[in-house]
Formats: C-alpha cells, sequence, structure tokens
C-alpha cells in the first residue's frame, strides 16, 4: 500500500493534498524502494478507495478546490490525527460544521477520509475513526 501512496504522490500536482495522502496511510519507511519501482507497482495494482478517492479529487480544478477549502481542510484533518493519534477531538470531524461540510462536499474529499479509516457514526452526523491511537500510525 505504501508503494501505491507514494507513485499517487509522485504524480499529483497538488502538495496539500499528497501531504494529507502520505500522512494518513504511511506506514513505515521504504528505503530500498525507488520512486520508478513504486510507480510500477501501482500501474499494476487495481485502483484502490485512495486512487478512486484522488481521481475524483483530481477532476475538479484548483478553483473550485479553493473555493470549497477541499485540501486546506483534508491536510488539517489528516494531519491533526498524525500528529496526535491518541486526542479524541481530532479523531471525530463534525459534518454539521460549515467550513468541514462545505469542503468534504468536492467529490472525492469524505471518501479520502474513509479510506484513511474514518467511518461514518451511527446517527451520520459525524466521520469517526475507531480503534486506538495506533489506527492513525
Amino acid at each position: 500500500a505504501r508503494a501505491l501512496v507514494e507513485a499517487k504522490i509522485l504524480e499529483n500536482e497538488e502538495p496539500a493534498l499528497a501531504t494529507a495522502i502520505a500522512m494518513s496511510l504511511s506506514d513505515k519507511p521504504v528505503a530500498s524502494e525507488s520512486p520508478s519501482a513504486a510507480a510500477a507497482a501501482a500501474a499494476a495494482a487495481p485502483p484502490s478507495e485512495v486512487d478512486r478517492a484522488v481521481a475524483l479529487l483530481r477532476g475538479l480544478s484548483r478553483e473550485e478546490l479553493e473555493k470549497a477549502g477541499t485540501l486546506k481542510v483534508l491536510s488539517t484533518l489528516l494531519g491533526n490525527v498524525v500528529k496526535s493519534p491518541a486526542d479524541d477531538n481530532f479523531r471525530k470531524v463534525r459534518l454539521a460544521d460549515g467550513h468541514i461540510s462545505r469542503a468534504l462536499a468536492s467529490p472525492g474529499a469524505e471518501a479520502l477520509l474513509l479510506a484513511a479509516g474514518f467511518e461514518k457514526a451511527e446517527a451520520g452526523d459525524a466521520l469517526e475513526l475507531r480503534g486506538g491511537p495506533e489506527v492513525a500510525q
């Protein structure tokens, strides 16, 4: 999975999204794998949930993403969980928040959080990262 994410980051032109993806899905460094090997492995693998979410986001214009705040919100949400995996404040995303709901309305945004391990709360009003802090690492 790490090789797939690295390959997506190499081809991704949005640094904030690339950082968010890398932080949310990295498990450990892969020093022996070259970028070209990672790209080859990614090309051979079937599309994952991350691939589909990133493809949807990349289909939007920079203006659409900036207007909605999508990349900034994704980067912040995922970055906070990686920096402080045990902090419950960062493990729940309230969908009623106007800024967050606007950002996650962009096609692929919520799917990326779901691919990163967030789950819909039973009430449907939030996304939650369940499990212990090790889930975010």
